[in-house]
């Protein structure tokens, strides 16, 4: 998710504001008292629901009301959106592109929608995860290096996403003994098949003496099924010359 611009209106020290952001690092100066720390106050408390004091002390002396509104690129799908909220009305959700307003009421559902477009698990305490990761307060930058190894451990943790690592690694171990064993099967099917090379010659001389001897005895069936044909054609010449043999005889008998 990327940050573009920060408008607001009697937020704190700033009667009507707009600040634009570049990619990539962001320095904002200015003399004490100026205003500096306000603006990263104000995407803490629309974005991440964040603000270490009461709301009410985020309106601008003599104002009744304070606004901050937030457009970002997001980072689920790379569309434009504004994130309005004041102090009186809450959350109003923008989409410019369609220039019309997100129907998102509950502060629950704006949240469940930031969660998903800031690109962080859903459930993720947003609040928790400024005031431990992004917003780090002046002075204390270095201060979770003080920690204890288990206060350090829940922190660094978090910003390393260790837990999903550990989870990948987990699921990375049930795909390399499966890919263990598939590599162990072919390994297995590899040396059948060289076993089956190995009679491979024996096998094709094998094959031209059969060849060779079923050519023989289809050379002689079809030579006897010439002789066949022939004694067949005999037979009947036989067999009509009997027939006539018979009517003679039968004739001499009558004489």
């Amino acid at each position: 998710m990327r940050i573009l611009s920060l408008a607001l209106q009697n937020f704190k020290s700033h009667e009507d504001a707009f600040f634009e952001f570049e990619p990539g690092i962001n320095a904002i100066c200015g003399e004490n008292g100026a205003g500096k720390t306000s603006i990263l106050e104000a995407i803490a408390w629309v974005l991440f629901d964040y603000c270490p004091y009461n709301q009410e002390e985020l309106i601008r002396t003599g104002a009744n009301d304070a606004v901050a509104t937030v457009q970002f690129i997001s980072q689920w799908d790379q569309r434009t959106y504004d994130v309005r909220r004041s102090v009186s009305q809450g959350y109003r959700l923008f989409d410019p592109q369609l220039k019309q307003r997100l129907d998102y009421e509950r502060k629950a559902d704006v949240l469940a929608w930031l969660r998903q477009h800031l690109g962080v698990p859903a459930g993720t305490d947003l609040a928790r995860l400024f005031a431990t990761t992004i917003g780090v307060p002046q002075g204390t930058f270095t201060a979770d290096f003080l920690k204890t190894s288990r206060e350090r451990k829940e922190v660094f943790d978090r910003i390393l996403k260790v837990e999903e690592y550990q989870q990948v690694a987990k699921d990375l171990l049930a795909v390399e003994k499966y890919s263990e064993a598939q590599v162990l099967a072919v390994k297995h099917q590899i040396e059948l098949l060289d076993q089956q090379m190995q009679d491979w010659d024996p096998l094709q001389v094998e094959q031209q003496r059969i060849e060779q001897e079923l050519r023989h005895w289809q050379e002689r069936l079809s030579h006897h099924t010439h002789t066949l044909a022939e004694v067949k054609l005999e037979l009947e010449r036989l067999e009509k010359l009997l027939a006539q043999i018979q009517t003679l005889d039968q004739q001499i008998a009558q004489l």
